[in-house]
């Protein structure tokens, strides 16, 4: 069974109060002819908000790798920590999408920060895990009109967040991580992840 959101709970409410006024002003026929009403105003009103979200995409995604960098023209007193987050994101409906905009909310080593990617430049470099160097697909260009999010499929590609202020230990860390993710329609898509290990 659907759980109720607030638009849900407000629709109920004034339909039962318009039945009841209906009652109590008008007698039983008037109450009968807006019960009728009611009924019928609450499957329209379910139908189109279960069909408008059935349109909509939902997507779901994990942090897959996530790594601490520096700006190259930041000074050693004066670092700005650069963040890089490899995401998978998939869609659980019909509905195809792009992405338009990323940002995150980060609470890490006594540091809480928020605020959107940047551009990933092309000279850029990160180091796996295995030591081998490759060059990060920033996910906002990854994600095209030509490559969309459909469903049954995931892509995977990296946001940049410039963490200004942020002093980074001289060793892996872990913070709260939670990434939203806005798409086509203006919907927005959180994906979290509680004690996220970052590595420099």
């Amino acid at each position: 069974m659907r759980r109720m959101e607030r638009p849900d709970v407000l629709a109920v409410a004034l339909t039962a109060l318009a039945v009841a006024a209906g009652f109590l002003l008008g007698g039983r026929i008037a109450g009968a002819v807006f019960l009728a009403i009611g009924i019928a105003f609450l499957g329209w009103w379910f139908f189109w908000e279960e069909r408008d979200k059935q349109i909509r995409p939902e997507l779901v995604g994990t942090i897959v790798d996530a790594c601490i960098g520096f700006l190259a023209e930041s000074n050693k007193e004066g670092k700005t920590a650069e963040l890089f987050l490899k995401l998978g994101v998939s869609n659980r409906t019909e509905s195809e999408t792009t992405l338009k905009h990323a940002a995150i909310i980060m609470d890490a080593e006594g540091f809480n920060y928020s605020g959107d990617s940047t551009p990933i430049p092309s000279s850029v470099f990160l180091t796996e895990r295995r030591g081998i160097p490759y060059q990060p697909k920033e996910l906002l260009r990854v994600v095209s009109h030509a490559n969309s999010l459909r469903k049954g499929s995931g892509i995977e590609g990296w946001p940049k967040f410039d963490l200004k202020g942020f002093t980074a230990p001289a060793h892996d860390f872990l913070g709260d991580i939670t990434v939203v993710l806005t798409d086509d329609y203006d919907g927005t898509h959180r994906i979290r992840e509680k004690q996220c290990r970052i590595r420099l």
